[in-house]
């Protein structure tokens, strides 16, 4: 029976700069991850400061995750993803209740995690819970570490992961309190579409910590075999392999005694 394998692996150029080294055998395909350390930066182009040729030639890597950052967040969710695109993609009427509640919520990905005033930690305290402690500034430098656990392989940033408790505390903060004062039909009408969206089955309301926590887990933890250094079958299964061995083995017998004879 054949096997497709699914072994997702960033680009080269971009964020965390690694590349595969895949051995083939008849037993085994070998496939090992490897980093770029360090980069030559004598003849970049022109623009780079002097401070992001040290970067760049240092810590590559470290310079990708922030390329990756300005690139998801600064540019992608503030250019591309507008209300009405979001809308329109629904499938929602313009002048819906839904989609006035959709105006209210895509906005906030660029809104404080911490602090006074209209943060997010300030929504947490007003539902009677404390928003957990993290470097993280904003919603947005939160969804570019998922992104990035993601391109890197090996995603693991589940309910459970410190990332993942953050997120769903975030994200039930955000939800609760831009959807306070919406009624449960247009709760539900945003909750079809956006699960239809995603292609969900058995979740009714995606606003809700169990059914966040399932679509964190469906798209940001990697199911086997793995990303990185993962060794998976060969070609041939090891009993196949072993007899057809034992057949040229055979062969080669017959071949040495008809030779034999022959002379």
């Amino acid at each position: 029976m054949n096997t497709v394998y699914d072994v997702t692996t960033a680009s080269l150029a971009c964020y965390p700069l690694t590349y595969r080294a895949v051995t083939f055998t008849d037993r085994a395909v070998k496939i090992e991850s490897r980093a770029i350390e360090s980069l030559d930066v004598a003849n970049i182009v022109p623009g780079y400061s002097d401070e992001q040729k040290e970067m760049i030639a240092n810590d590559p890597a470290g310079y990708g995750y922030g390329c990756l950052g300005d690139s998801l967040i600064e540019d992608y969710v503030k250019n591309f993803v507008s209300a009405e695109k979001l809308i329109d993609t629904l499938g929602l009427e313009a002048d819906s209740l839904a989609a006035k509640a959709v105006k209210k919520i895509l906005p906030e990905v660029l809104v404080p995690l911490y602090g006074e005033g209209d943060t997010v930690e300030s929504m947490a305290k007003a539902l009677g819970y404390t928003l957990p402690a993290s470097d993280y500034e904003t919603v947005g430098d939160l969804i570019t570490a998922f992104f990035a656990a993601f391109v890197r392989g090996d995603e693991d940033c589940g309910g459970n992961s410190k990332e993942g408790k953050l997120f769903l505390d975030a994200a039930y903060a955000l939800f609760a309190t831009k959807l306070a004062n919406e009624s449960p039909a247009v709760k539900a009408v945003l909750s079809s579409k956006v699960a239809s969206l995603l292609g969900l089955k058995g979740i009714n309301n995606i606003f809700t910590r169990s059914a966040l926590d399932k679509i964190l887990t469906g798209i940001f933890v990697d199911k086997a075999p793995g990303d990185n250094d993962v060794t998976l079958h060969g070609y041939e299964r090891s009993g196949s392999h072993l007899w057809q061995r034992i057949a040229r083995f055979l062969r080669q017998v017959f071949e040495f005694f008809r030779g034999f004879f022959a002379a």
